[in-house]
């Protein structure tokens, strides 16, 4: 009878844990509107991320870090998922990327004293001083130019502080992330170019390369480019005041 019992209670215990959702530690550092830190409006890709891993059976849990250390959380399992990476070939060896993109950025720069109209080219900025954020993967070649003469900030903040007090010439920052800063600190005599740096680049959310989660970049793909199609996505895009690019 015991045996019986044994056995029964075991198979609860194993039904339980299989029924129980798998949890996930997604990281990324404050990117508004893509992540704010807000629990009521936390950003339009830590919503869509959120509602695709919950409907897959996570369990998600989201936590603001320091850009950086979040690399490194990832990096050493300490954490499942890194939110809004641009790829290269050294994150490509070290995380599991999926093939589709959470949503994508487009750089341009913001400056005070300037024409927006002008074309976006390395000419521009020859003898200029660009302002650019430590650790972030930039695509195009403005910032590898070694006649641009760069003053690297820690946040949005510290640039556009920077550049409103006239430290540098331009700043070179994803358009929606810098209107949002801009509106979000009340500074009104910093304008936006017209043009962009380079064509609009995707952003991942990258995943650990744990056993466990190896084929969780696959699965992910093909819920979160479905999940694209509905229209909740539709209605998280609208609550930021944004469009499907």
């Amino acid at each position: 009878m015991k045996k019986w019992v044994c056995i029964y209670l075991l198979g609860l215990a194993t039904l339980a844990g299989a029924e129980s959702p798998q949890r996930l530690l997604i990281v990324s550092d404050t990117w508004p509107p893509y992540v704010t830190g807000n629990p009521v409006r936390p950003g339009f890709d830590v919503e869509a991320a959120t509602q695709v891993l919950q409907s897959m059976g996570y369990d998600v849990t989201f936590k603001l870090v320091p850009w950086k250390r979040a690399m490194k959380m990832v990096e050493k399992g300490l954490a499942d998922g890194l939110l809004d990476a641009s790829p290269n070939e050294e994150r490509s060896r070290t995380f599991y990327i999926p093939q589709e993109p959470m949503s994508y950025s487009v750089s341009t720069l913001f400056c005070q004293s300037c024409d927006t109209s002008r074309p976006i080219t390395n000419e521009l900025l020859k003898g200029k001083r660009l302002i650019v954020n430590r650790g972030y993967n930039y695509v195009g070649t403005l910032e590898e130019d070694p006649d641009i003469e760069q003053l690297p900030v820690d946040s949005f903040e510290q640039g556009f502080a920077a550049l409103n007090a006239g430290r540098a010439d331009y700043y070179i920052v994803n358009r929606y992330v810098g209107l949002h800063a801009l509106k979000q600190l009340g500074i009104d005599g910093v304008k936006v170019m017209q043009g962009h740096v380079a064509e609009p680049s995707p952003v991942y959310l990258l995943f650990s390369r744990q056993p466990r989660l190896m084929s969780l970049p696959t699965s992910f793909s093909k819920a979160l480019s479905d999940f694209k199609k509905s229209s909740e996505y539709q209605e998280i895009l609208r609550k930021y005041g944004l469009v499907d690019e």
